[in-house]
């Protein structure tokens, strides 16, 4: 078989007809290309913004976690107090004071963003007379209460959600 000479014709198989080579190759289409490079690229910056998001977040929270506030725990009232719990930390932890004198104060330093506070406390004898508990954080009063009667019991609690309001 010869091959075809440039502007010939090239020469079929009997009964068909004569097949002409395609001087272009087909061209591929290119929009799948953009669409997949644009699809790569929003779910490059996605993921930067989320990541970027989390580390800003974990920032913001580790600062706040290690915020010191100060807490004074306060009781007032008429006589003698049989028992005094409050708060400690945030790991549930109480403190108990026994006997105390009225009044009675006692300031802490807190670490945390998560902050309830509790105070309670009652009178030691009978007769009649009133008993009070403040919780005040960083300068502000949180929680106040009174009680009054023999034996009266007060109870004092906040958290952060209070003031923040």
């Amino acid at each position: 078989m010869n091959d075809p000479v440039y502007g010939q014709m090239p020469q079929g198989y009997p009964g068909y007809p004569p097949t002409i080579p395609s001087a272009v190759p087909p061209q591929r289409k290119k929009w799948p290309w953009f669409v997949g490079g644009a699809a790569i690229l929003l779910l490059f910056l996605c993921c930067c913004g989320v990541a970027g998001f989390f580390v800003f977040a974990g920032k913001e929270i580790d600062d706040e976690s290690e915020e010191e506030h100060e807490v004074v725990y306060a009781l007032t009232g008429d006589g003698d107090v049989a028992a005094v719990s409050y708060s400690t930390d945030e790991g549930g932890n109480i403190a108990q004071e026994t006997q105390a004198s009225l009044p009675w104060r006692k300031e802490l330093t807190r670490k945390g963003f998560f902050r309830t506070y509790t105070l309670t406390a009652q009178r030691d004898s009978g007769g009649e007379g009133s008993l009070t508990c403040t919780i005040t954080v960083d300068g502000k009063e949180l929680a106040s209460n009174t009680s009054t009667g023999p034996y009266a019991a007060v109870v004092c609690s906040a958290d952060s959600s209070e003031e923040n309001e």
